[in-house]
């Protein structure tokens, strides 16, 4: 016999399982940015964070943010100035991070 649930209880269950899927998201995103982070000192790899309750315009949202000065040039945003480039970090590591989560499921 199916047991009927209230429509609260299936919204709640659709925002922990939805919560649960971003944050396994993030991680894996936050893990294989550091893990393909160039490494001369080992500062841009570190300079890596999650940070839960980023206020962005009236919502509060989990970014992952680097405030290391140079990171652009190493994520290839940012010409370097020698005129070379280093290959993107953050877009292959949420590629891959959306890859992996959506095998898990």
């Amino acid at each position: 016999m199916k047991t009927v649930r209230s429509l609260d209880e299936v919204d709640r269950d659709i925002k922990r399982v939805l919560e649960r899927t971003v944050n396994a998201i993030i991680d894996e995103a936050l893990k294989l940015a550091q893990s393909t982070t160039p490494v001369r000192t080992g500062r841009a790899k570190r300079g890596f964070k999650r940070r839960d309750n980023y206020r962005a315009g009236s919502s509060r949202t989990t970014v992952i943010e680097n405030q290391v000065p140079y990171i652009g040039v190493l994520d290839g945003a940012v010409p370097a100035r020698g005129g070379g480039t280093r290959g993107p970090i953050m877009k292959p590591a949420l590629d891959r991070a959306l890859y992996i989560t959506r095998r898990i499921r």
